[in-house]
């Protein structure tokens, strides 16, 4: 819930200071105004980071997809002799997970990178979300399970032998992946490549610095209460030195 919570967030600015609140209030159209600034290396790292991000989420998801589906025809031919703790359910729910949090994050890297205000902040939330993209993997930076955990080079085996010797064996048959999971996994494909080529664009023409308020203006001078007396006794300092100099 990580990757949609972060999106939720920043997009409507909850729990999050008023100074690093994006106002779309102020949003008037699409604007190249941020590369006329001196923002635009910091919006440029933004845009090749997200389309990098992207792309490879794409890649990844597609390596995926294809590994699912040879799991799945070789969970099935296993399971016609009743594998014991097993279960297709948690196999499609892992699909599942695997697009949602690829899809989230492509989101958040439109938004996050986008309001970044400095390089070195691109570069760090950059690394902070491909943390988040590798956490569910197996041998991942989480250690609850390892590469050594998952047989790959077994399955790896026996789904290119079955095929084989599936005739030959009364008690293994060959059967089909999901075809539901697959029609799924094809939608996100899709998905994915729509996302990897419209958010970088939209984020060229969405002028997102503009939409972030400067924290010393809002929060030293417009939001603070006593603005009235602070104008005044700027006025009365000018008039009795008879200067311009506060």
């Amino acid at each position: 819930i990580g990757p949609p919570l972060v999106f939720y967030q920043i997009m409507l600015g909850y729990s999050i200071p008023d100074p690093d609140q994006i106002r779309w209030e102020n949003f008037h159209g699409p604007s190249l105004s941020d590369w006329y600034s001196d923002f635009w290396s910091t919006k440029l790292m933004a845009v090749l980071f997200l389309f990098s991000f992207c792309i490879n989420g794409l890649f990844v998801h597609i390596d995926s997809a294809s590994s699912w589906v040879k799991i799945d025809v070789l969970f099935r031919e296993l399971n016609h002799c009743r594998l014991k703790n097993t279960s297709e359910i948690l196999l499609k729910m892992g699909a599942f997970m695997n697009l949602w949090v690829i899809i989230w994050l492509c989101l958040d890297t439109f938004v996050v990178l986008g309001t970044a205000q400095t390089l070195k902040a691109v570069l760090l939330d950059s690394l902070g979300l491909m943390f988040l993209y590798n956490l569910d993997d197996i041998g991942a930076d989480l250690g609850f399970v390892n590469e050594d955990d998952w047989p790959g080079l077994q399955l790896a085996w026996l789904h290119k032998r079955i095929p084989a010797y599936a005739p030959m064996l009364d008690d293994v048959k060959e059967f089909q992946a999901d075809r539901c999971c697959q029609g799924f996994l094809i939608v996100g494909q899709i998905l994915l490549m729509i996302l990897a080529f419209s958010l970088p664009v939209l984020l060229v023409f969405t002028p997102l610095q503009e939409l972030i308020p400067d924290p010393l203006y809002e929060e030293s001078i417009v939001r603070q209460l006593d603005f009235q007396k602070l104008v005044k006794e700027i006025v009365a300092n000018v008039t009795l030195k008879g200067s311009l100099e506060l």
